[in-house]
């Protein structure tokens, strides 16, 4: 996570790099907003506490969805669980079955879905 604040005349912005590992990288803006008590302490002071301190506070919380990365990118990082040789106990059907939910999720293409079915069929 990476801060970058970019300053305006009255209220300085702040925006947010959020990277996670599996995640598409998202830039977020942080909104500012008036804070109550700042306003408070500014008519207590005269406008005194004005000089130190900006009227604008950060929210409590600020919501995001993370979107997940889909293709090769994903694949490239981790190498899929039907890569690795199966359990001798482990059924043709089950690893097909296991091998079709990676192609599904996008964790491998489809030449390689098919490359390692016509494998398994040839091995069976």
């Amino acid at each position: 996570m990476s801060l970058k604040r970019s300053a305006s005349f009255f209220l300085p912005a702040l925006v947010v790099r959020i990277e996670e590992d599996g995640y598409e990288p998202q830039e977020v803006p942080i909104p500012t907003e008036i804070g109550k008590g700042r306003i408070v302490g500014a008519v207590f002071t005269l406008g005194l506490s004005l000089l130190w301190k900006p009227p604008t506070t950060l929210p409590d919380e600020v919501r995001l969805v993370l979107v997940p990365i889909r293709g090769p990118a994903v694949a490239a990082d981790r190498p899929p669980a039907a890569a690795s040789p199966a359990s001798p106990g482990t059924s043709l059907e089950v690893r097909l079955g296991q091998l079709k939910a990676l192609y599904e999720d996008g964790l491998i293409t489809e030449q390689e879905y098919r490359r390692r079915r016509a494998t398994m069929l040839e091995e069976f």
